[in-house]
């Protein structure tokens, strides 16, 4: 039963950072501190190291493979909280983090200001956050130089 119920949730957990990972341009990735930043698609490690429990609970695998997959899992899980690979962020935030990496604290702020649902509306593709980008630091040279109301 415990076998089935850790291949269910790793199942799961691997779908929902395949979607993550594939889905739009997400504001929950940019509304969250730098404490987790890229963790948002953590649940591919996750999957696989439940999966790997799974299989060291199987009766047929013996304590000599079992224990090693026990292991294997932790480290993975380990590896995947303190690390978020690369390969795990979504092209746009790559992009994101290279191009604009200095003013992601000013972007946080601004969808702060705007609320996360209207963000979500209105950004779903990098193009749309290039623009959105690019408004806010026109907003921002405005407001330095007083022109703003």
């Amino acid at each position: 039963m415990i076998t089935l119920l850790l291949l269910g949730l790793g199942i799961a957990l691997i779908g929902i950072g395949v979607y993550r990972y594939k889905g739009p341009v997400c504001v929950w990735y940019l509304d969250y501190g730098p404490a987790t930043v890229g963790h948002s698609y953590q649940g591919i490690p996750g999957g696989i190291s439940l999966i790997l429990l799974a299989l060291a609970t199987l009766p047929v695998v013996s304590d000599k493979w079992g224990m090693p997959l026990v292991f294997l899992a932790i480290a993975v899980t380990i590896l995947g909280l303190i690390f978020a690979p690369r390969l795990l962020k979504p092209a746009w935030l790559r992009w994101l983090e290279k191009e604009h990496g200095a003013i992601l604290p000013i972007l946080r702020q601004e969808i702060q200001k705007m609320g996360p649902e209207k963000w979500n509306r209105r950004i779903n593709t990098q193009e749309e956050l290039a623009e959105w980008i690019n408004e806010v630091k026109m907003q921002r040279r405005r407001r330095a130089m007083g022109l703003d109301d």
